[in-house]
């Protein structure tokens, strides 16, 4: 009886084990396959082997604070210059001696897939008329300038397109640099004015599809086309939205 009743528990033992190991072990491995894949996949690995793109943070973006989290978070993604990585920063007036005449002279010779201006000072166009020259008149690299506070005409003339915030009648008055204030989605527009740039294999046409492009880029916030107050002419490469 008693050999009967081991024989009877063993056989219970090996379909009990079997059973649970194979409900413990399965889905782990799954789970932990899937989530490496997928990490792999959405990284891929940016290099400056075809050019640079140069982040200029100016006016309203050159806060110790923000320009800290902006670089760190792009700089996770795209990598740096200085590390074989895709971007390159420049801290306004800090880096370029209070003189953003000074961008020519630090670009001139590097390999530039494009340029971001955050906050563009007075002048910038002259700057970035020069690029045009070297080039017969044309831009050699895309060019986005978001809330600057440059000749309008100028960054207009310059730049695939110019993105800032509405203005009230007040505000288009003032004509001299003041201290800009960004709102809560400046950092989200900047990534992924990076992230598109990094898309591109030249400047962007300045036709009808261009104001698509950049409600694209901003994504939910409302873009539209500037318009001159005393004219009434829409800009065809100058945007604006709202302020949050």
């Amino acid at each position: 009886m008693k050999r009967l009743i081991y024989f009877a528990l063993s056989i219970l033992l090996i379909m009990i084990f079997p059973a649970c190991g194979k409900k413990t072990q399965a889905p782990v491995e799954q789970e932990t396959v899937s989530v490496v894949t997928e990490g792999i996949e959405a990284a891929p690995h940016w290099t400056n082997e075809e050019g640079i793109i140069c982040v200029l943070f100016a006016y309203g973006f050159n806060t110790p604070e923000f320009y800290a989290e902006a670089t760190e978070k792009l700089g996770s993604i795209y990598g740096v210059d200085s590390e074989g990585g895709l971007l390159y920063f420049l801290q306004y007036p800090d880096d370029l001696k209070s003189r953003i005449n000074n961008l020519y002279s630090m670009l001139d010779g590097k390999k530039i897939r494009g340029l971001i201006v955050l906050g563009a000072p007075e002048g910038t166009h002259y700057v970035l008329a020069r690029f045009q020259d070297a080039y017969e008149g044309g831009r050699p690299f895309p060019v986005f300038s978001l809330f600057p506070q440059d000749n309008v005409l100028g960054q207009e003339s310059t730049c695939d397109f110019v993105l800032e915030y509405e203005t009230s009648v007040e505000e288009e008055s003032v004509s001299e640099e003041i201290t800009q204030e960004i709102d809560e989605n400046a950092e989200s527009v900047v990534i992924k004015a990076v992230a598109a740039m990094a898309d591109l294999k030249g400047p962007l046409a300045n036709d009808s599809n261009l104001h698509q492009y950049v409600q694209n880029m901003v994504g939910e916030t409302l873009v539209q086309r500037y318009t001159d107050r005393e004219t009434g002419i829409q800009s065809s490469n100058h945007f604006v939205m709202e302020r949050k």
